[in-house]
């Protein structure tokens, strides 16, 4: 079963994360198809725009905390940074589909988004400070500037968990549907962009983004700082915890 679908038609890529068995927890290996399908239909002049969504329940529910835990190591070489750069960077409108938990990088990702639509069973998080670790995606610097700094600044140091309701009233998505038709609901708002011509989607994306020099900035920065707390002594468990389904203890730490 390929964990990452990728389908193009009419000019729309759709995306699909598919771990539904994990709540779509993504992988490295999840992470580098994601990356090289954004790539692949930024450059694609065929293709005016970028869905993505999940399969099953759930949008995401973030990392793989297994996969942190085995191996803490991460560089700009790897999967991870390079899905970072490919929504970072892509030349195309992108709009994400979500239905249920987009948890994580699963939230941090929605803010490189033209368009959020979820329906009624969404639940987001931020749960970053929980893991004893910092968000990443530039969120730090992307969701105070879309929701104001104390709201980004609550969401952010208390991971607090919130609903489609309110992350319709914040801005982080701009629509709500009824439960199971986010995905349909972007495919008609993807159809109305592509009857515009290719390249001026690119060129107002462009200007819309035109601060992208600080969005790299804080992406290195943010990472630095990720990897650091990742692989501190806090992180193994607050982690370890959470698969344990226990409180961690932070004492000492």
């Amino acid at each position: 079963m390929q964990q990452i679908t990728v389908q193009t038609d009419n000019a729309i890529c759709v995306v699909g994360i598919n771990r539904p068995e994990k709540k779509n927890a993504l992988t490295a290996d999840m992470y580098q198809a994601m990356a090289d399908a954004v790539n692949t239909a930024s450059a694609d002049t065929n293709v005016k725009v970028v869905i993505l969504t999940g399969i099953g329940e759930h949008f995401t529910a973030g990392n793989d905390l297994g996969e942190f835990l085995a191996d803490p190591s991460m560089d700009e070489e790897s999967s991870v940074y390079c899905f970072l750069q490919a929504i970072a960077r892509c030349e195309i409108p992108m709009i994400a589909a979500v239905e249920g938990f987009a948890v994580g990088i699963g939230c941090t990702l929605l803010l490189h988004c033209e368009r959020v639509i979820c329906d009624s069973t969404a639940r987001f998080a931020f749960p970053f400070v929980n893991l004893a670790i910092v968000p990443e995606a530039a969120s730090s610097l992307l969701l105070p500037r879309l929701i104001g700094y104390q709201q980004a600044a609550h969401l952010l140091l208390t991971g607090d968990t919130f609903d489609a309701n309110e992350a319709l009233e914040m801005g982080l998505a701009a629509e709500k549907t009824e439960t199971g038709e986010a995905l349909q609901t972007a495919m008609t708002y993807a159809e109305k962009l592509t009857c515009k011509a290719r390249g001026a989607l690119v060129a107002t994306k462009q200007l819309l983004r035109r601060d992208d020099e600080p969005v790299q900035d804080r992406l290195h920065h943010e990472l630095a700082i990720f990897v650091e707390k990742l692989q501190a002594p806090a992180a193994k468990e607050a982690m370890t915890a959470f698969m344990e389904k226990r409180k961690p203890d932070f004492t000492g730490l």
